[in-house]
């Protein structure tokens, strides 16, 4: 193999990567945890892990399915699977995440069905005793840990989620949880492709106007503001990857399935509130 072809398959490589993030990170095994020095937050956004979001320092925005409520030192938000949420904060904040796959929430979807944990745990007293240092384990020892260890961390957080805050009832979607995380990750794997709501809707033999209602209740926005939106964390992940930069903004909003600069900088404003800079980008 030449030097250019080496070069070539590694730019590839690299590419692919960039564009399917979510489709490589989605997954039943995810079980990471991260702290998010000076973050500035994420556009309205969902996926199938659960997520549990707090903050250390500072103060951020946080909405999970049209409820928004503001977060500060200690207090945290428990996000199930597949609800739409969002972060947002005026000034950059020290926040912290953990997510979990679906292979480590088996036990409590066994014992609680039809339930999830509370979704805002506003007690920063006990947050900090007695859910964040399960958070600090995983970062500190990430992939060095067993399955066994990641599933009896997982129950150990749910427990006292629970012990503290209770539970709510599952709402459900207006479809089968299993058709929304196939639909969901179809959409994740092609979207730099010329998407619609028709051609998905012939790919899953749904009616256009049927599939359009299950996936605004399900996701909290219109089906094409959710792609944009998808497509516009693509552009962000390129532009913040030192590899890219050279590569003009028209070719990577092309390559994250834009038709042009312009539809991306309409996304953007939407999300942030903000016209598009290179060196204000959202903290990722």
């Amino acid at each position: 193999m030449t030097t250019r072809q080496k070069s070539k398959k590694s730019e590839t490589a690299t590419l692919k990567s960039n564009l399917h993030m979510e489709s490589e990170i989605d997954v039943q095994d995810r079980f990471k945890s991260e702290m998010l020095h000076g973050n500035t937050g994420c556009a309205l956004h969902l996926h199938r892990n659960v997520e549990l979001y707090g903050v250390k320092h500072g103060q951020m925005s946080v909405t999970v399915r049209n409820e928004k409520k503001v977060l500060t030192d200690g207090q945290m938000a428990m996000i199930g699977g597949l609800e739409c949420h969002s972060f947002g904060a005026d000034k950059p904040a020290d926040a912290f995440f953990m997510q979990i796959g679906g292979m480590y929430t088996e036990d409590f979807l066994r014992l609680y069905s039809g339930k999830l944990p509370a979704i805002w745990l506003m007690d920063a007293a006990y947050n900090m005793e007695f859910i964040y240092p399960f958070l600090e384990t995983v970062w500190q020892r990430g992939e060095t840990m067993t399955t066994l260890e990641r599933i009896g961390i997982a129950n150990l957080i749910y427990a006292k989620i629970i012990e503290h805050y209770g539970l709510r009832n599952f709402t459900g979607f207006n479809t089968s949880k299993a058709d929304i995380d196939i639909i969901i990750q179809y959409i994740y794997d092609n979207y730099k492709e010329p998407i619609t709501l028709e051609s998905l809707a012939n790919r899953f033999g749904y009616n256009p106007r049927v599939l359009s209602g299950k996936l605004s209740k399900t996701t909290g926005m219109d089906f094409r503001i959710f792609i944009s939106d998808i497509r516009m964390q693509k552009v962000i992940t390129m532009c913040h990857d030192k590899q890219n930069a050279d590569m003009a903004l028209i070719d990577i909003v092309s390559r994250c399935g834009f038709n042009c600069v312009a539809s991306f900088y309409r996304a953007y404003k939407r999300a942030y509130n903000r016209n598009f800079k290179f060196n204000n980008l959202p903290i990722h």
